[in-house]
């Protein structure tokens, strides 16, 4: 495990994320010295993106300007989050509008750049964000892969940057193929792709698995599923899918109320993943479940211990978290590993002015100091050099209290919850009380 050979041939080291490297020339007693070898633009930086926002804009592609503006409205530079990978003296890096490029890892001299020109159809299903590219090889061909804001996946080859003719079409293969609901050459209501990629792909056994993000902007309930595909590396064929919403075949489809999977999107895995290469295991989900007089049924699928869901129920669970995780990633699992305890847990979302059209940063939270018996969740924060607390996103803080009984948690939730302040706050009133009432 581990990343190997000084290289970093995956998102997080190795297809495990251990986001571990044995080197040791670098440690706690000189890492203060080192200096910056070389630095380089993004490749998007070359890009006129005053000029691709007006003809997007002329062509109806990017709707209103949200009131009191929104910084990722048009073409979009704010949110490159590429992790490079290094494999043979070579750093390969993505970027937020779909462009790839090589460097020599000693010099930082550029050694190709692929522009596959995603921006052109307008904006991704989300914001204009990327994360970063995989790399694979078989021993004779060396390929480079990551996914567009317009919902491709590309291959080009490793040392030359040219599209692998042989994968899929011309070294991109179309994610839309195939999903429900998701028409290509259609969009939603403000312009935006319904699939789009921020996240690398993951290459196990000579299968790509690639993360997707689905429009969130939906104003109907319709909307497409976040099927998640495996792709051969070298054919681009489509070697098999798992369906988060289900067709009405499938097993557990009868959970879907009134037959809800015919038109439930959304369900995607958009972050990065990790992959098993002995057991043959890829990903990461959990089921949200609700328990009815009719029996369990399925709210959602998920992949991240961060969402608003989630944090409502970590106050109840006690044990070794972390253990349970890892052994259930290894196969040896020990459910004596948690429990949790009796009561309930309730948790109230303060989002921001604007959300979730826009949302608005910048605005000092005040109260936080005043919080008691609760839990409060960060998310959509940044905190000043003063040490001021203030928004930076749409889904700002999340406070969960519990109690013996539901109306004692939800009280204490928002009893807590109205103790914080900031301009534009937001939150529902029928939290904890909707389906009880």
């Amino acid at each position: 495990y581990g990343a190997t050979d000084g290289e970093w041939r995956s998102y997080a080291g190795d297809n495990g994320s251990t986001k571990y490297s044995p080197l040791d020339q670098i440690d706690a007693d000189n890492f203060s010295r080192l200096e910056i070898a070389w630095r380089v633009p993004t490749p998007d930086a070359r890009l006129d993106l005053e000029a691709i926002t007006e003809e997007l804009a002329r062509r109806g592609r990017l709707g209103e300007v949200p009131a009191g503006g929104n910084p990722d409205y048009g073409v979009s530079l704010r949110l490159f989050k590429a992790t490079p990978l290094m494999v043979g003296g070579l750093v390969f890096v993505s970027t937020p509008l779909s462009l790839g490029a090589a460097y020599d890892a000693g010099t930082g001299e550029e050694r190709w750049m692929h522009d596959p020109e995603s921006y052109l159809d307008g904006p991704p299903a989300a914001r204009a964000n990327m994360r970063g590219a995989a790399y694979w090889t078989d021993g004779n061909v060396e390929r480079v892969y990551w996914g567009t804001t317009d919902g491709y996946l590309v291959s080009v080859d490793a040392r030359t940057g040219e599209p692998a003719a042989e994968f899929g079409d011309n070294g991109r293969v179309d994610l839309f193929t195939g999903v429900p609901r998701a028409e290509r050459g259609t969009y939603d209501h403000r312009g935006r792709h319904w699939i789009s990629v921020t996240s690398p792909p993951i290459v196990s056994n000579g299968v790509v698995v690639t993360p997707v993000t689905i429009t969130d902007y939906s104003i109907a309930k319709e909307a497409p599923p976040g099927w998640v595909k495996g792709i051969d590396a070298i054919t681009g064929d489509l070697r098999w899918v798992f369906r988060t919403v289900p067709r009405g075949d499938d097993f557990g489809a009868e959970t879907w109320g009134n037959e809800s999977w015919r038109y439930s999107g959304n369900t995607n895995v958009w972050a990065a993943m990790s992959a098993d290469d002995e057991l043959g295991y890829v990903g990461f989900l959990y089921l949200g479940l609700m328990l009815t007089a009719d029996g369990p049924k399925v709210i959602e699928y998920n992949c991240r211990f961060g969402d608003p869901e989630c944090q409502a129920v970590m106050p109840l669970v006690s044990g070794d978290l972390a253990t349970f995780c890892l052994e259930g990633a290894q196969g040896t699992l020990r459910p004596e590993l948690l429990s949790f305890d009796e009561g309930w847990s309730v948790g109230v979302i303060l989002a921001s002015a604007g959300y979730p059209a826009s949302s608005h940063r910048g605005d000092v939270i005040g109260g936080l100091e005043s919080v008691e018996g609760a839990r409060v969740y960060h998310a959509g924060t940044r905190r000043k050099e003063a040490g001021d607390w203030e928004t930076n996103g749409g889904r700002v803080l999340a406070v969960v209290a519990v109690g013996a009984d539901r109306g004692s948690a939800v009280e204490k939730a928002y009893a807590e919850a109205a103790k914080v302040d900031f301009d534009g706050s937001q939150r529902r009133s029928d939290i904890g009380r909707l389906h009880f009432e």
